[in-house]
Protein backbone atom coordinates (compact mmCIF):
# COMPACT_ATOMS: atom_id res chain seq x y z
CA UNK A 1 0.00 0.00 0.00
CA UNK A 2 2.81 2.48 1.10
CA UNK A 3 4.82 1.62 -2.07
CA UNK A 4 2.31 2.59 -4.28
CA UNK A 5 1.68 5.70 -2.68
CA UNK A 6 5.60 6.29 -2.54
CA UNK A 7 6.31 5.65 -6.02
CA UNK A 8 3.36 8.02 -6.94
CA UNK A 9 5.41 11.00 -4.80
CA UNK A 10 8.93 9.56 -6.44
CA UNK A 11 7.21 9.52 -10.26
CA UNK A 12 6.31 13.12 -9.47
CA UNK A 13 9.56 14.45 -8.22
CA UNK A 14 11.78 12.43 -11.02
CA UNK A 15 13.05 8.91 -10.41
CA UNK A 16 16.65 9.42 -9.48
CA UNK A 17 18.37 6.99 -7.16
CA UNK A 18 18.51 9.44 -4.35
CA UNK A 19 14.80 10.13 -4.35
CA UNK A 20 14.08 5.86 -4.36
CA UNK A 21 16.48 5.92 -1.68
CA UNK A 22 14.54 8.64 0.34
CA UNK A 23 11.50 7.23 -0.80
CA UNK A 24 12.49 3.74 0.84
CA UNK A 25 13.93 4.95 3.95
CA UNK A 26 10.47 6.76 4.44
CA UNK A 27 8.59 3.45 3.88
CA UNK A 28 10.70 1.62 6.15
CA UNK A 29 10.11 4.10 8.69
CA UNK A 30 6.28 3.92 8.46
CA UNK A 31 6.76 0.43 8.14
CA UNK A 32 8.36 0.36 11.80
CA UNK A 33 6.09 2.75 13.11
CA UNK A 34 3.38 0.41 13.57
CA UNK A 35 4.39 -2.99 15.60
CA UNK A 36 1.53 -5.67 14.58
CA UNK A 37 0.73 -8.57 16.47
CA UNK A 38 2.75 -10.56 14.28
CA UNK A 39 5.75 -8.74 14.92
CA UNK A 40 5.14 -9.04 18.38
CA UNK A 41 4.85 -12.77 18.07
CA UNK A 42 7.97 -13.01 16.13
CA UNK A 43 9.93 -10.84 18.82
CA UNK A 44 8.37 -13.14 21.45
CA UNK A 45 9.71 -16.01 19.55
CA UNK A 46 13.26 -14.38 19.31
CA UNK A 47 13.95 -13.38 22.99
CA UNK A 48 12.69 -17.35 24.03
CA UNK A 49 15.08 -18.56 21.43
CA UNK A 50 17.61 -16.26 23.44
CA UNK A 51 17.26 -17.42 26.58
CA UNK A 52 16.87 -20.96 25.73
CA UNK A 53 20.57 -21.04 24.12
CA UNK A 54 21.79 -18.40 27.25
CA UNK A 55 20.66 -21.31 29.52
CA UNK A 56 21.85 -24.30 27.75
CA UNK A 57 25.75 -21.94 27.14
CA UNK A 58 25.79 -21.13 30.73
CA UNK A 59 24.22 -24.56 32.16
CA UNK A 60 27.96 -25.63 33.22
CA UNK A 61 28.18 -22.67 35.45
CA UNK A 62 25.65 -24.20 37.70
CA UNK A 63 27.99 -26.04 39.78
CA UNK A 64 30.04 -23.68 40.37
CA UNK A 65 27.57 -20.86 41.10
CA UNK A 66 26.02 -23.49 44.06
CA UNK A 67 29.58 -24.10 45.20
CA UNK A 68 30.08 -19.99 45.74
CA UNK A 69 25.81 -19.65 47.25
CA UNK A 70 27.10 -22.68 49.88
CA UNK A 71 30.49 -21.14 50.88
CA UNK A 72 28.76 -17.93 51.50
CA UNK A 73 25.60 -18.83 53.16
CA UNK A 74 27.74 -21.34 55.22
CA UNK A 75 30.61 -18.14 56.49
CA UNK A 76 27.13 -16.09 57.41
CA UNK A 77 25.82 -18.59 59.45
CA UNK A 78 29.25 -19.46 61.01
CA UNK A 79 29.94 -15.58 62.05
CA UNK A 80 26.18 -15.56 63.38
CA UNK A 81 26.16 -18.21 65.55
CA UNK A 82 30.28 -17.21 66.13
CA UNK A 83 28.53 -13.35 67.31
CA UNK A 84 25.80 -14.60 69.94
CA UNK A 85 28.06 -17.36 71.48
CA UNK A 86 30.51 -14.11 71.91
CA UNK A 87 27.68 -12.36 72.93
CA UNK A 88 26.24 -15.18 75.31
CA UNK A 89 29.28 -15.53 77.11
CA UNK A 90 29.72 -11.52 77.37
CA UNK A 91 32.55 -11.14 75.18
CA UNK A 92 30.56 -7.81 73.32
CA UNK A 93 33.45 -6.00 72.08
CA UNK A 94 34.29 -9.14 69.59
CA UNK A 95 30.45 -10.04 68.72
CA UNK A 96 29.87 -6.01 67.87
CA UNK A 97 32.50 -6.55 65.58
CA UNK A 98 31.26 -9.55 63.95
CA UNK A 99 27.91 -8.41 63.97
CA UNK A 100 29.86 -5.17 62.28
CA UNK A 101 31.62 -7.45 59.71
CA UNK A 102 28.22 -8.98 58.80
CA UNK A 103 26.68 -5.85 58.29
CA UNK A 104 29.06 -4.16 56.31
CA UNK A 105 30.88 -6.95 54.42
CA UNK A 106 28.79 -10.26 54.32
CA UNK A 107 25.29 -8.74 54.07
CA UNK A 108 25.02 -7.93 50.24
CA UNK A 109 26.40 -11.11 49.07
CA UNK A 110 24.38 -13.50 51.17
CA UNK A 111 21.03 -11.15 50.57
CA UNK A 112 21.55 -11.31 46.58
CA UNK A 113 22.34 -14.94 46.70
CA UNK A 114 19.19 -15.96 48.80
CA UNK A 115 17.26 -13.38 46.24
CA UNK A 116 18.76 -15.37 43.21
CA UNK A 117 18.17 -18.65 44.56
CA UNK A 118 14.37 -17.86 45.83
CA UNK A 119 12.93 -14.52 45.01
CA UNK A 120 13.69 -15.27 40.80
CA UNK A 121 10.02 -17.95 41.01
CA UNK A 122 8.14 -14.30 41.76
CA UNK A 123 8.97 -12.81 39.12
CA UNK A 124 7.79 -15.37 36.48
Amino acid sequence: MWGKALSFVGGIFGSSESTNKAMDMVESGLDMAFYTPEEKAIAAHKKLEFRLAWIKSTSGQNLARRIIAFAIVGIWCYVVMLAVHFYLIGMTAQADFLFKVLKDILNLPFTGIISFYFLVQFKR
